[in-house]
Order: structure tokens, then sequence, then C-alpha cells
């Protein structure tokens, strides 16, 4: 069972969206608030300097990753799992925001 776990862990392919945004800090109250909604939480313990990560609580992060989060040059990346992506693509383009990869 273990070795099923980590290989569908690697497998599954990890995107990109990117956002354009006007305000580093708007933008990120907006993915706080929609990564908060989705079950996950900022953890300032992995986050390397400049870089935010964000998690879900222990037994639903083995099964669904971190999201990573770099905003800079007016842009926000967000870095997780192609089916994350997805999800967080649709709330964001809900929120009348332009999402691209």
């Amino acid at each position: 069972l273990g070795l099923l776990v980590v290989y569908w862990g690697t497998y599954q392919p990890q995107r990109t969206l990117l956002v354009p945004c006007s305000s580093p800090k708007k933008i990120k109250l907006q993915l706080d608030a929609l990564l908060n909604d989705m079950g996950y939480s900022e953890d300032s313990d992995a986050s390397p300097v400049g870089l935010l990560v964000y998690r879900r609580p222990a037994l639903r992060q083995a099964f669904s990753g971190k999201i990573y989060l770099l905003i800079k040059d007016n842009q926000a990346q967000i870095r997780s799992r192609a089916t994350h992506l997805r999800a967080i693509r649709k709330r964001l383009e809900k929120a009348g925001l332009k999402v691209t990869e």
C-alpha cells in the first residue's frame, strides 16, 4: 500500500497558474480566503522566504498535496497538482480574476 501511495503521489502532474495582480496584498487576501474555503491553511514552518506554502490537515494532506504561492512582479504564481488547480481556477474566474497557465 505504501508504494502505491508514493507512486500515485509522484505520478500526479503539477501545473502552474498565473494571476496578474495590481496589489500583492489584495491578491494574497483573496487567495487566503479561497484556499481556506477549500480546507487549506498557510504553513509558515514550511515556507522558504518569498514562497508561501498551503496545506490541509494531516490526514487529508496525505491525499491532497501542497499548494505553493509566489507573488512577485505584479503576478501571483500558484503551483500544485492539476486537479486542485482546476478547482482554484474555477473559483478565481468566478471571482472575476483573469487566470492563465
